[in-house]
């Protein structure tokens, strides 16, 4: 499988979030630090998804705001690519 270095950046900007919320999920929000540009992460969050790296889910609504979680799918692709 190849990845762009964009995806790449934002995996490892996944990973991270995952691990802040308890590695079953993450905040894609929480990866806007990967992209130059915030219309960026809406396409590369396709991406992953679209290759079965992630799994996106329904948006969360709390008293801080609303968010889209997701769910590290393929973690050999983190393994392969995400060098710790």
């Amino acid at each position: 499988m190849k990845l762009t270095p964009l995806e790449i950046a934002v995996l490892k900007a996944m990973l991270a979030s995952s691990r802040k919320n308890g590695h079953d999920f993450g905040i894609v929000e929480d990866c806007r630090s990967a992209v130059s540009k915030p219309s960026q992460l809406g396409g590369v969050v396709a991406s992953l998804s679209k290759k079965g790296i992630i799994m996106v889910c329904e948006p969360v609504t709390t008293d801080t705001g609303t968010y889209t979680q997701f769910m590290i799918e393929n973690f050999s692709v983190i393994h392969e690519f995400v060098k710790e």
